[in-house]
């Protein structure tokens, strides 16, 4: 297996309410000599997914647009535990992960239908 090294990664936080979890990058600046983060210092990075029954722990599936910016990514899954901490596991190459991919639908006419299954009849 080949040794990736791991991204240095912005700071992340998870915000969201009810059952769907969001990862954020974020700053803070000072005002008044208090720490503040507004608006638009923060930007949406991924999805969380909590493990089971523990809510401070979960696994974190990035967006493409950030995986394009940290490529090192793309051989690690990405773990965050309580209080913040991340931990890089390496996606082993016998795992066979795969994207899923696209499917296309097409749709036929009912009266094409027909008319292929009455072609083969002698009426």
């Amino acid at each position: 297996m080949t040794a990736y090294t791991t991204p240095e990664l912005p700071r992340l936080i998870v915000n969201g309410s009810g059952k769907y979890k969001y990862v954020f990058t974020y700053r803070n600046h000072w005002v008044d000599g208090r720490s503040v983060r507004g608006k638009g210092d923060t930007q949406s990075v991924g999805k969380f997914v909590p493990d089971g029954d523990d809510k401070d722990k979960g696994e974190i599936f990035f967006n493409e647009d950030f995986v394009a910016k940290y490529p090192a990514l793309e051989h690690f899954r990405v773990f965050r535990y309580k209080g913040g901490r991340l931990e890089f596991k390496p996606i082993d190459e016998d795992d066979n992960l795969q994207k899923p991919q696209s499917v296309m639908k097409l749709h036929a006419g009912a009266s094409w239908a027909l008319f292929k299954m009455l072609k083969d009849t002698p009426l």
